[in-house]
């Protein structure tokens, strides 16, 4: 089991200091509160690795005063047996959509522009020619709606084989794959706004109406203003890309006979054959990356999670705040989809007591789950390297006495 995130070189590692209200490490907390928090914590983190069978966790979680607790669990191979620790990369998949929107929200203030614009009016020359009804569609769709996934959209997922490259393969051009994609068939089902339905294809579109209002590629905008400015400096959209300080790139992992063992066996170019020893029940995942960055392109340690989430922290306490916008209901859900949320900006928003605010990412060998309370002011983030619903282990680490010691 991997060491805690107590010293110096961590620290280091994820631009943490030692100065006051950024971070408290988990051997403060024991003396503090009298308590093993240390143990407490890899205790529920091993007990929920060993129920979901996951070769490897890691969770953070923090409060909006910059306190901080991060554990880790079990191997980030399972054929080599490597110890998972707080350094360890992993595919953060849809988790990405969070950072986008976070950016979108930042860099349309900057330029001057509302969440309201027409999409057809910043990109014309993605919007398919008239077909009907769904060009009204087109004509009435905004950034808001793309942001808070009520464009319309019916692409249900796109973790299809065609939509991902292996490393070294020649990339084409994004914006004019989506233009081919977007000109395909008619995507659109119902009009912009009528009700939140999770899109894929939606948060590919906002990555090139950002990138064409900006003038920046869509990359460069998240690395520069999602991440690096808020001291998340080991998150990229290239795993095999060494990062001075970061540490390795955890093996993905999925049980062959699981709904998506059987899509990687069936779709090939995500497997990379089943692990030694594991007489089958283990497939290893090939590192594959989608052609489209905005919806689930980001990789990164848990560390840097600590960043990301501080900030949206401090917007729920404060409604002035920049990103404070983000996290109230933009396209309402219906009927009893409600119960998986509604779609605030990036989030999706859980009215009621508490208020939550959750976002996951599930796809082939990898799981990233994250959950924030912005008037308990506390939030966590669960990775592992296998397929799996992380849902119910942040639930129960946010909500555990473990956490309350975080933020007293």
């Amino acid at each position: 089991m991997a060491a805690v995130d107590d010293g110096a070189r961590s620290r280091r590692s994820y631009g943490l200091t030692d100065g006051p209200d950024v971070v408290v490490t988990l051997q403060r907390l024991v003396a503090e509160h009298g308590q093993d928090v240390n143990r407490q914590l890899r205790g529920r983190l091993e007990a929920h690795r060993s129920k979901q069978r996951v070769p490897a966790l890691a969770a953070v979680l923090l409060d909006r005063d910059g306190r901080s607790a991060c554990v880790s669990s079990g191997v980030s191979d399972l054929e080599t047996g490597r110890s998972v620790d707080l350094d360890t990369i992993f595919a953060w998949y849809s988790l990405t959509k969070v950072i986008t929107a976070t950016v979108c929200v930042r860099e349309l203030s900057r330029v001057g522009l509302s969440l309201d614009a027409r999409v057809v009016d910043l990109v014309p020359d993605l919007i398919p020619g008239d077909r009907g009804r769904s060009h009204a569609y087109w004509k009435g769709m905004t950034v808001r709606h793309l942001v808070s996934h009520g464009a319309g959209f019916a692409d249900h997922q796109l973790h299809a084989a065609s939509w991902f490259l292996d490393a070294g393969e020649t990339w084409p051009e994004p914006r004019s794959a989506l233009r081919e994609v977007l000109a395909r068939r008619h995507w659109l089902s119902r009009p912009p706004g009528a009700t939140y339905r999770y899109t894929n294809l939606g948060y590919a579109l906002l990555g090139e109406v950002l990138a064409e209002v900006t003038g920046k590629p869509f990359r460069e905008l998240v690395l520069e203003h999602g991440l690096r400015s808020v001291g998340a400096l080991h998150t990229g959209f290239e795993p095999w890309v060494p990062r001075q300080g970061s540490g390795h790139v955890a093996r993905g992992h999925v049980r062959r006979w699981t709904r998506m063992g059987l899509l990687t066996s069936a779709l090939g170019s995500f497997s990379d054959g089943a692990v030694p020893g594991s007489k089958g029940a283990w497939l290893k995942v090939k590192v594959r990356k989608p052609l489209f960055s905005p919806h689930g392109g980001l990789w990164g340690p848990p560390g840097d999670l600590v960043h990301v989430l501080h900030e949206h922290l401090a917007a729920g306490h404060d409604p002035e705040h920049p990103l404070a916008e983000m996290q109230r209901i933009h396209c309402p859900g219906a009927g009893r989809k409600k119960r998986h949320g509604e779609g605030g900006l990036g989030w999706r928003v859980h009215t009621g007591t508490p208020l939550r605010l959750t976002h996951g990412g599930r796809g082939p060998g990898f799981t990233a789950e994250i959950e924030l309370r912005p008037r308990e002011g506390r939030a966590v983030a669960v990775l592992g390297n296998a397929t799996f619903d992380a849902k119910s282990i942040a639930t129960d680490l946010i909500s555990c006495e473990t956490a309350t010691w975080i933020s007293s």
